[in-house]
């Protein structure tokens, strides 16, 4: 598409407050489903999600004009709830949201790609989300079972990895977010949503 220089005397009439623009601290997150013993890699960004729970994407795989993002921080989240299960015998390991996500991260690498240039790969275990409910885990006597919970690192928004160069996706510029692993993963309880967030500064006009 050709470039057209909007001639000057138009800028009376912009939208945008003094053509100016101003930075905010924002998250941008998507989440999709994985599928218990048989993905190997997933994409985040790229598609509308049904409600806000799930993403906060304005536009499919890129951001209208005239935004553009800054990322500082990625990070990762697993949707679960606490899960009762078998108590394992000894040595073995013990099925349940804690094996779920250390399963997921062990194995899991993350890289982020705008435009045609990637930025990766991160082992998953390295994306601390910063957030969530704490880990707990219960027991009962021998043999009924325990019931456990975790997340990816303290729940605690300065225990996540900052990039040391942060990563500036342009306007209108697609870009995505790809998961990958060696072998496909059983996990306690099926199918389970994941969670990518990306930390940073939204950019963006005054109006």
């Amino acid at each position: 598409m050709a470039r057209v220089e909007v001639p000057l005397e138009y800028q009376r009439y912009s939208s945008i407050y003094g053509n100016q623009k101003e930075v905010l601290g924002w998250p941008l997150y998507d989440t999709v489903t994985y599928v218990s013993g048989t993905t190997l890699s997933l994409e985040l960004f790229t598609q509308m999600r049904g409600n806000k729970s799930l993403s906060n994407m304005e536009a499919a795989g890129a951001l209208p004009a005239p935004k553009s993002f800054l990322v500082r921080a990625p990070k990762f989240f697993v949707k679960q709830r606490p899960r009762a299960v078998a108590a394992a015998a000894v040595t073995n390991p013990n099925t349940g949201a804690t094996d779920n996500l250390v399963q997921l991260t062990n194995d899991g690498v993350f890289r982020l790609t705008v435009g045609s240039k990637e930025y990766g790969f991160v082992p998953l275990w390295q994306l601390t989300s910063g957030g969530g409910v704490a880990a707990a885990m219960t027991q009962g006597g021998a043999g009924t079972g325990i019931i456990d919970y975790a997340t990816l690192g303290i729940p605690d928004t300065r225990n996540v990895w900052s990039l040391s160069k942060p990563i500036l996706i342009e306007s209108q510029v697609n870009f995505k977010v790809e998961l990958f692993w060696s072998a496909p993963l059983t996990l306690a309880g099926g199918n389970l949503d994941v969670q990518v967030m990306l930390d940073g500064d939204m950019i963006r006009a005054i109006q």
